[in-house]
């Protein structure tokens, strides 16, 4: 997990050094079910070079984030802008915080339960 966490953030710091910014307008959302709760993603528009792309965007919320009509800060890979993400917190960086931190505990019990075991002997 812990390794999964540092690629996540190595991932995510290549895109940021890629990425170009460009400004977008929520004009949909999109709803997930699982179980019983609903999530909602945005779904948004952005222009690059005269060509509009749609996007849905990779993280859900509930309640929704944004609201059809908001305006948004884009960031986008110039070689795949249908992949686009809204540029916030959560939709970037809340993955790769959640797998490293879990990483550090896990990877820390287990020390700890190693060292435990390697003084009893």
């Amino acid at each position: 997990m812990l390794v999964g966490g540092l690629v996540s953030f190595a991932d995510e710091i290549a895109f940021s050094r890629r990425s170009l910014h460009a400004d977008g307008v929520v004009v949909g959302l999109a709803e997930s079910t699982g179980g019983r709760r609903t999530m909602y993603r945005a779904i948004f528009t952005f222009d690059v070079e005269g060509k509009t792309h749609t996007v849905t965007d990779p993280s859900g919320s509930r309640p929704p984030s944004h609201n059809v009509g908001d305006r948004v800060d884009v960031v986008y890979d110039p070689g795949r802008p249908d992949e686009a993400r809204v540029n916030s917190f959560m939709t970037r960086w809340i993955v790769p915080l959640i797998l490293t931190g879990m990483g550090l505990i896990f990877t820390s019990v287990a020390v700890f339960v190693a060292v435990l075991e390697w003084r009893r002997r």
